[in-house]
């Protein structure tokens, strides 16, 4: 077997641990997880294993960082997701369809850094979404309140419950859901009503 071959078939079984390892790490969660589980599911030893991931932690970043890393990207550069600078329900859409792309990628990745990773050093992954997302809506919050030609200001200490609210609606989604059907209209009713809510809190008398 020629050279090429073997880095065909070994990245095949690669992609293999990884594929048993999201479906271990997704039923049972890191802590309950073991290589022996792993390996009886793909029917190889768990030397085998250990030659392509050095321990179990590693394994475990290899499944569920894909899923928080394009989270992270999506919450610091949403601004350039977009190709224009749509607004109102043309704005929506764009969230909406960026979002429910990303759940439904990443679904089970995200569920398991979210609802299974005790003993790993993701467990406070959820708290260090919440917030990048209140550092942005700090920065929003801030430029409105300079700018804003009415007394009326925004708390900025109302950033982090809306960040937290507007996460766990979204985490709620994906454990209540699979289909991506489903998973896209409900991503895009939830958007709405937030958008609607943090429009309305901004511009009292404006419209979406």
């Amino acid at each position: 077997m020629g050279v090429h071959a073997m880095q065909v078939l070994k990245e095949e079984l690669r992609q293999s641990i990884l594929r048993k390892a999201k479906e271990s790490f997704f039923e049972q969660g890191f802590d309950k997880t073991s290589m022996k589980d792993i390996a009886v599911k793909l029917d190889v030893s768990v030397g085998n294993l250990y030659r392509y991931f050095p321990n179990k932690e590693a394994l475990f970043d290899a499944v569920v960082l894909p899923a928080y890393e394009s989270l992270t990207r999506m919450i610091q550069h949403h601004e350039h997701n977009v190709d224009e600078k749509p607004s109102g329900i043309f704005l929506l859409e764009a969230i909406s369809d960026i979002l429910s792309e990303l759940l439904q990628e990443h679904r089970e990745g995200l569920l398991i850094i979210l609802d299974g990773s005790i003993g790993t050093r993701h467990e406070r992954a959820k708290d260090h979404l919440f917030d990048l997302l209140t550092e942005h809506l700090l920065s929003h919050f801030a430029d409105f309140n300079q700018h804003n030609d009415t007394s009326e200001t925004l708390d900025l200490a109302v950033a982090r419950p809306i960040a937290v609210a507007f996460f766990e609606g979204f985490f709620e989604i994906i454990r209540q859901q699979s289909d991506p059907k489903l998973i896209h209209k409900m991503t895009k009713q939830f958007v709405t009503v937030m958008f609607m809510g943090i429009q309305q809190l901004i511009e009292p008398h404006g419209r979406v």
